[in-house]
């Protein structure tokens, strides 16, 4: 048709969407720029041409875009959706939301820019806010998976376990393949001290997912509060092997040799994690603990300093210096710490 026609715009754009939809969006945004060339208030080519920068990762032209479409078309609920998703990735969640109001203003029963406030709600800590906009989604739509997942992440940020759990359960059984469902469902469990179905549910994740660190993490920490050290060490083995450089797993392995009185390779992790980030408190907190048990007052104490110049000021810590004081004879200075 553009052979016949060089200057035939529906060709440009409908190319582009058939190029958009293979992501190819260097030679979509190529169409839909001839398309707006021939026709400068093609609307639509706008919207799409703005999905394609903010897919290829170009935030300030997809806003551009937007505000385009939006001008020459201002109840264009898409475009107020689109550029609100950016916004979003740009972490300016107020932004967001005001694009999304204004979604909604067009449309009330619009599913999508009520999971997606909820989301710009939930980065912003509002999760009463959040969950409204996800039982917003839910009732105009009962079987909106994400939605269930979304309000889901809320409530565990509530430390409301239960419900968390039975909102991943509703994800689950929509979509049985969906992991992350599994992963935060047996994080409920474990908070809620139910270690059977954490591991169950980490199994799960694990099994749709076999380079998934967090779930191998997650289980990793329950062995660890079931006193199963070796099957904790074998996770932290597993997620280390993933990714060199996940650095709480470092820790995490570090503390369960050390309930296995390996403290040499307890220092040898905490080392690794103090390696990766040299402001990470808990890993000098915890290397201070195991010099201690080594009988290497000195270096405790060394380590345990450090932890208080980083600005950790818990008390246990002074009590950890007052006790390798105790023990080297420095009664004063241990006086002083208790």
């Amino acid at each position: 048709a553009i052979d016949l026609n060089p200057e035939y715009t529906d060709a440009y754009y409908n190319r582009g969407l058939a190029w958009y939809n293979l992501t190819d969006y260097d030679k979509a945004i190529a169409d839909y720029d001839k398309a707006v060339v021939l026709n400068p208030e093609f609307t639509n080519a706008y919207y799409n041409r703005g999905l394609a920068y903010y897919y290829r990762g170009e935030y300030k032209n997809a806003i551009a875009d937007y505000d385009k479409a939006i001008l020459l078309k201002s109840d264009y609920k898409e475009a107020f959706l689109g550029r609100g998703l950016v916004w979003y990735y740009k972490n300016d969640f107020a932004k967001a939301i005001a694009d999304y109001d204004k979604a909604i203003e067009i449309d009330d029963n619009y599913i999508i820019a009520y999971n997606n406030r909820g989301l710009a709600w939930h980065k912003l800590t509002d999760y009463d806010k959040a969950i409204a906009d996800y039982d917003k989604a839910i009732d105009l739509n009962p079987e909106y998976t994400d939605a269930y997942y979304n309000r889901g992440l809320a409530w565990y940020n509530l430390t409301d376990y239960d419900k968390a759990i039975a909102d991943y359960d509703k994800a689950v059984v929509l979509n049985p393949e969906f992991t992350n469902a599994y992963y935060n469902r047996g994080l409920a469990y474990y908070y809620r001290g139910e270690y059977k179905n954490a591991i169950a549910d980490y199994d799960k994740a694990i099994l749709l997912k076999s380079d998934y660190k967090e779930a191998f993490l997650g289980r990793g920490l329950v062995w660890y509060y079931k006193n199963d050290f070796t099957k904790a060490i074998a996770d932290y083995n597993k997620a280390i092997e993933i990714d060199d450089n996940y650095i709480i797993a470092y820790n995490n392995r570090g503390l369960a040799w050390h309930y296995l009185g390996e403290y040499n390779n307890a220092i040898s992790d905490y080392d690794k994690a103090i390696f990766l980030n040299p402001e990470y408190t808990d890993a000098f907190i915890n290397r201070g603990i195991a010099y201690y048990y080594k009988g290497q007052y000195n270096k405790a104490i060394e380590d345990y300093n450090e932890a208080i110049e980083l600005n950790d000021k818990r008390g246990f810590v002074y009590f950890n210096i007052g006790l390798a004081y105790f023990n080297l004879g420095y009664y004063e200075e241990a006086i002083q710490n208790y």
